[in-house]
């Protein structure tokens, strides 16, 4: 494994959480240590039209009166165009992010169902 090269942070906090970029045949493999502190249900990957992957994640601990411990982060990438984000898959695996990304060339085409072509994916 890597550091993803050509992928600048857009915000992050904190500045030691690296997105890890993995090559393979099916597509690529990102990876990003947040540690067992955050829960999958406090973690969201999005993935937006321009080609941006944000994860964020937000965790908050306290008896609500005496004390309050709060923690979150946003870490944003820039995905080669090689790639499917359209079918992006995200899980948590012991204290990391995964976010898996298909090849576009991988991915079957679809069939529009009001005009009946097909159109490949990442294609306009």
């Amino acid at each position: 494994m890597t550091d993803v090269i050509g992928i600048s942070p857009i915000r992050t906090t904190p500045e030691n959480m690296r997105v890890i970029e993995n090559e393979t045949d099916q597509g690529r493999v990102y990876t990003m240590a947040v540690g067992n502190s955050f829960s999958p249900k406090n973690l969201s990957v999005t993935a937006s039209a321009d080609g941006l992957v944000t994860i964020r994640g937000g965790d908050a601990k306290g008896d609500g009166e005496t004390y309050r411990v709060a923690q979150a982060f946003e870490r944003s990438f820039k995905i080669p165009d090689d790639v499917s984000a359209d079918h992006l898959s995200a899980m948590m695996r012991d204290g990391q992010v995964v976010i898996q990304m298909p090849k576009k060339s991988l991915v079957p085409p679809t069939t529009d169902a009001e005009t009946g072509t097909k159109q490949e994916h990442g294609s306009e």
